[in-house]
């Protein structure tokens, strides 16, 4: 999918971060998760050239509830990575709805659930985190 404003999705790599940063919009359908998924595999391998501790951002500030077909999508696509407790992610869900759309996927990644991106970014990348 094509980046900005109008895209479903982005997927990049932040290198000089170390961090995968994802932003989700709208409603999906399935053939819109299937290139996520492929964009996101391929992001993730590119991390693996990093030592060391990454991090994950993903901003569902404006990704609407899902049918339920899609969501149960996102734990298999999580549980096919190579994921270790070195990585810090942050999830934007601004809204309880959100959130609870989220939680699943989140315990994978062992993700701390944030308001605003802002709140996120700040946690992310703070000697605290």
């Amino acid at each position: 999918m094509a980046r900005g404003e109008d895209s479903l999705y982005e997927v990049h790599v932040d290198g000089d971060r170390k961090c995968l940063c994802i932003t989700m919009r709208g409603r999906w359908t399935h053939a819109v998760f299937d290139a996520f998924a492929a964009e996101l595999s391929a992001a993730e391998a590119d991390m693996s050239r990093f030592d060391g501790t990454t991090y994950a951002l993903a901003d569902g500030s404006r990704f609407e509830m899902q049918d339920p077909t899609i969501t149960e999508r996102f734990l298999p696509l999580l549980q096919s990575f190579a994921l270790d407790g070195r990585r810090r992610s942050a999830v934007v869900a601004p809204d309880a709805m959100g959130k609870m759309q989220a939680r699943p996927a989140g315990d994978i990644v062992n993700a701390r659930f944030f308001r605003t991106v802002e709140a996120a970014r700040d946690w992310l990348f703070s000697d605290e985190a």
